[in-house]
């Protein structure tokens, strides 16, 4: 201790005025990250609520010492991560919020008292609060309020009412909400609702704005003319209405897919490859080649865009759902295959691009010398 003091009065006093300053500075910045860390933690617990709701939630908050933070004008209330559950439960135990918007915890608490009226509304509020939840977990949304209305039912076909549904969404500053997440948060409300569809015509209407060239078949009961012109002026390519034959829209759909790529007739060519899109058979100088359905399907992709660079994702995309796992090698693997069974390297492989047929009666060698062939 007295080498300390010793120490200390060695010094300066501008060294020691440096010292004290370290010293808080030092205790500043791990209040600060502390703080920092401790802030970061806090999640909404309710938001859009109503200012008497929303006084009565903290009130609450405070009986019961959980720590809380208040934003957008006090309209949401925040706590932290670690009481979140319980928070709701304890709120939801004394009937708070009463008119905020809540998700399905409404039903953690089972009332045997309630009547069937007050359990479909309560249904129907929780379901409400739970879309907006989803659609606010999109980055671009601030505030999202969803508003449904159930079908109703009657055995008299005038008074019956369909289910229906309007959504309105506050974004941040500067946001814009792209083609593909409105027509995702259509179809989130439409599968959540029953007896509600998307509208089809809007959905193509999305799809054009965000300049998707995928060509389009409506196929509806709605066989008015008025309805017809709707659809083709929303971008559709063709339009087939109940009743239907199958082999129809079969003929219809082949004809859109080879006028999207450019050809007159239902067979390609590819060198000595000839594919009939209309029997689905395959040949080589004339003799069948037998594929199986995922192979035949990536031969006719890559024939019907023949002369151009496919790439990987796309082939993906047009065979494969969504959940498919992009990073394996199975396309690699059915291109091995295809070339094995054609016996003739039409396929090539343009190295970071994706895979390249040959047009109509060419060999792939002669559209695109410069593509290297794999080995």
């Amino acid at each position: 201790m007295d080498q300390f003091k010793n120490l200390i009065n060695g010094l300066s006093l501008l060294h020691r005025a440096s010292i004290v300053a370290a010293v808080l500075m030092a205790g500043g910045a791990i209040y600060a990250v502390v703080h920092f860390r401790h802030e970061g933690d806090f999640r909404p617990l309710y938001t859009a609520m109503a200012p008497e709701d929303a006084a009565q939630v903290v009130q609450k908050l405070k009986e019961s010492g959980v720590e809380y933070r208040l934003s957008e004008n006090g309209g949401t209330v925040m706590v932290a991560s670690a009481r979140l559950a319980d928070s709701r439960l304890t709120l939801a135990s004394a009937g708070l919020p009463k008119s905020g918007r809540i998700g399905f915890e409404l039903f953690d608490k089972t009332n045997f008292g309630a009547t069937e009226l007050v359990e479909h509304i309560n249904y129907q509020r929780a379901l409400e609060g739970e879309l907006e939840r989803s659609i606010m977990g999109m980055a671009e949304v601030a505030q999202a309020r969803v508003h449904l209305t159930f079908p109703k039912e009657s055995v008299f076909l005038d008074q019956q009412q369909p289910a229906k549904a309007s959504v309105m969404v506050k974004l941040y500053p500067g946001a814009k909400l792209s083609a593909q997440n409105v027509v995702a948060v259509t179809h989130l409300i439409a599968s959540a609702v029953e007896g509600l569809g998307p509208d089809g015509v809007a959905v193509l209407e999305a799809w054009r704005r965000a300049g998707r060239m995928t060509p389009v078949l409506i196929l509806t009961a709605r066989d008015r003319w008025s309805e017809k012109v709707q659809g083709f002026d929303a971008g559709a390519d063709d339009y087939v209405a109940k009743p239907f034959h199958m082999e129809e829209v079969l003929a219809r759909l082949r004809a859109l897919l080879r006028r999207a790529a450019g050809h007159a007739t239902n067979e390609l060519a590819a060198g000595p490859v000839r594919l009939d899109a209309r029997a689905g058979r395959v040949t080589v100088d004339g003799a069948a080649i037998k594929l199986t359905s995922h192979e035949y399907r990536l031969l006719s992709y890559l024939m019907h865009h023949a002369g151009r660079v496919v790439s990987r994702t796309e082939i993906v995309e047009h065979l494969y759902d969504q959940d498919f796992d992009r990073d394996s090698n199975t396309i690699e693997v059915f291109v091995g295959r295809l070339r094995k069974k054609l016996g003739v390297d039409i396929i090539q492989t343009v190295r970071g691009l994706g895979y390249l047929v040959g047009g109509d009666g060419a060999p792939a060698e002669a559209a695109a010398p410069a593509a290297r062939p794999s080995r």
